[in-house]
C-alpha cells in the first residue's frame, strides 16, 4: 500500500447521548483516561465500497493542503492537541526519533489507537508536515533505489541506507498553529451552550481542587440534573468537551484544571455573581 492509497477513516468521539458504562461498576482508572482516537459510530446506511473509498481518497489528495489539514483536524478532533503539539515542535526541523519520543510521552496520559508513526503519516499526507534530511534537503527527492554493483564480474543489487527523516512544519501547517486560539474556542464552546453553563462551572470547580476529580465523582454529582435529562447527557460529555478545548488535563489519574480552565472558571463565576 502506498502513501497515497492510505485512507484516513473518520474517527470521532461523541458521547452526547449515550453512556455505555452507566450500568456497570467500572474502575475509574479505566474509564477516565481520555481515548484520543474516538470511536466509530454505526450508521444506518451501508459501508462505502472499495471504489468509493479510493475515489474519496483521490479527491481529498487533489485538495489544497489547507483543506486537507482542516479535514484531518475535523476527523481527528479528540487528537487535536496532539496534532498541534507535533506541528508546533516541528516549526524548526526535528529528527524523527525526537518527535516519536514526544508523541510517545504525550500518549502516556492518553489512550490511542494511533501509533506515533501513524500520527506523523497523517500530518504528512495532509500537508501539515514535510520530510527533510538533516542537511535540509527534500527527502522526497532522494534516490533510494538499490544500486547495481559489480563484484568479480557479477552484478548485484546493493540496497541504499536511507538517512534519518527530519520533520518540518509546512507553511500551511504553520498557519494552523498560529491560528490556534484555545481561549477563543473555549469561550465559544461555553457561550454556545448557555443551558449547560452551571454544568461546565461545576466540572471546572471540582477539577480545580488540589485532588482533582474523576468521571465517577462528577457522574454521581451531575448525571441526574434536570438539564441533562432531555436530551440525555452525562458528565463524561462535558469532561470530554473541556479536555478537547484544553480546559482540563488528565494527570496522575485525575482530571485537573489547566490555566486556561481557571480563566474560564473565573469568568463564569464572575458572571454568575453579577446575575445574582
Amino acid at each position: 500500500m502506498t502513501q497515497d492509497d492510505f485512507f484516513d477513516l473518520s474517527l470521532e468521539e461523541d458521547f452526547d447521548s449515550f453512556n455505555p458504562l452507566s450500568d456497570f461498576d467500572v474502575d475509574d482508572d479505566d474509564t477516565d483516561i481520555p481515548l484520543e482516537s474516538g470511536i466509530m459510530r454505526p450508521e444506518p446506511k451501508e459501508f462505502p465500497t472499495a471504489d468509493a473509498l479510493v475515489q474519496s481518497t483521490e479527491q481529498m489528495a487533489a485538495q489544497p493542503a489547507a483543506v486537507r489539514i482542516a479535514t484531518l483536524f475535523d476527523n481527528m478532533q479528540p487528537s487535536r492537541k496532539l496534532l498541534l503539539l507535533v506541528m508546533e515542535r516541528c516549526l524548526e526541523p526535528q529528527p524523527n526519533e525526537a518527535i516519536v519520543e514526544i508523541i510517545t510521552d504525550y500518549m502516556r496520559n492518553a489512550k490511542s489507537i494511533f501509533t506515533p508513526e501513524l500520527i506523523l503519516h497523517h500530518l504528512h499526507r495532509a500537508g501539515a508536515l514535510e520530510r527533510l534530511t538533516e542537511e535540509g534537503d527534500d527527502y522526497e527527492e532522494l534516490d533510494l533505489e538499490p544500486k547495481t554493483v559489480v563484484i568479480d564480474g557479477v552484478e548485484y543489487l546493493e540496497s541504499t541506507t536511507p538517512p534519518e527523516i527530519w520533520w518540518h512544519t509546512t507553511p500551511e501547517g504553520a498557519e494552523m498553529v498560529e491560528g490556534n486560539r484555545p481561549a477563543d474556542r473555549l469561550t465559544g464552546l461555553i457561550d454556545s451552550e448557555p443551558q449547560y453553563r452551571t454544568i461546565f462551572t461545576t466540572v471546572l470547580e471540582y477539577a480545580a481542587r488540589p485532588e482533582g476529580t474523576s468521571e465517577k465523582e462528577l457522574g454521581n454529582l451531575l448525571n441526574n440534573e434536570p438539564v441533562l435529562q432531555k436530551p440525555r447527557m452525562y458528565a463524561q460529555r462535558f469532561i470530554g468537551k473541556l479536555n478537547e478545548h484544553e480546559a482540563l488535563v488528565w494527570q496522575d489519574k485525575r482530571w485537573r484544571i489547566t490555566d486556561l480552565g481557571r480563566e474560564a472558571l473565573t469568568r463564569l463565576t464572575a458572571e454568575e455573581d453579577s446575575e445574582a
